[in-house]
């Protein structure tokens, strides 16, 4: 995290959010506690941590990526209590058992064409650059106000409904600061692809959210391949587009 947190003018960003490699994290075990690396293994704890590594290496990760701080379960009741610290953990878990059954049965995981459009077309590509209060880099988001929590709440509930599993892809349009992907790719262990509409939420998002962001106002989303992804979010996109 160079210059993060040192420079002055990251100050800002040291008050507001967290690293990603000081968190949980379903694809990385090396640096973290002994009792998380051996959740490599089964659940009950047994299991060999280095072919877990192995899977884990050249997953799609940021090693700038941020997510906003102090995001506490309990302080919006959210019905998931589970730590993220136990959520990782799990995604470790399953992440050993998918590879023991992909050895099993010498599977071969396709690559997702991912291109994102010459033109971005039409959307509100500056919508908030003179509301400085609706700002990834604030913490706030595009929303204004300290819905973090909430954001992260929702995201992991839709997660456990979806029963998201390690290396699937999963595809948010309207995918904002990438905070929603983030969360699903460190305590879920997924391959996340991002469409903005709105360039500060991208450009925040191309820096410091994990996953891969396409600039895209349309509507139209043909220019995706067929059966590309395992899953889809979308939040307030959806209620733009019946507006409209």
């Amino acid at each position: 995290m160079h210059p993060f947190p040192f420079a002055s003018q990251f100050l800002v960003l040291y008050q507001t959010f967290t690293p990603t490699t000081l968190l949980p994290d379903c694809w990385r075990g090396e640096e973290y506690a002994e009792n998380f690396r051996v959740g490599c293994g089964r659940a009950d704890g047994w299991g060999m941590p280095a072919a877990c590594d192995q899977q884990g290496a050249g997953k799609p990760r940021s090693s700038t990526a941020l997510l906003p701080a102090g995001t506490n379960f309990q302080s919006v009741r959210c019905s998931t209590a589970t730590s993220d610290g136990s959520l990782a953990l799990r995604c470790r878990s399953r992440a050993y058992d998918s590879l023991v059954l992909a050895e099993s049965r010498q599977t071969e995981q396709e690559v997702l064409q991912w291109e994102c459009p010459a033109s971005p077309t039409t959307g509100s590509r500056n919508k908030y650059s003179l509301h400085p209060a609706r700002s990834c880099a604030n913490g706030l988001g595009t929303w204004g106000a300290r819905i973090q929590t909430h954001l992260k709440c929702v995201t992991v509930q839709v997660a456990e409904l979806l029963q998201l599993r390690p290396g699937e892809s999963v595809l948010d349009w309207g995918s904002g600061c990438g905070w929603s992907l983030t969360w699903l790719s460190t305590l879920y262990g997924i391959n996340g692809y991002g469409i903005e509409a709105t360039s500060q939420n991208f450009a925040w998002a191309t820096r410091f959210s994990r996953g891969n962001y396409c600039l895209y106002g349309g509507i139209d989303l043909g220019w995706i391949p067929d059966e590309s992804f395992d899953a889809v979010t979308s939040y307030w996109v959806m209620s733009s587009v019946n507006s409209g």
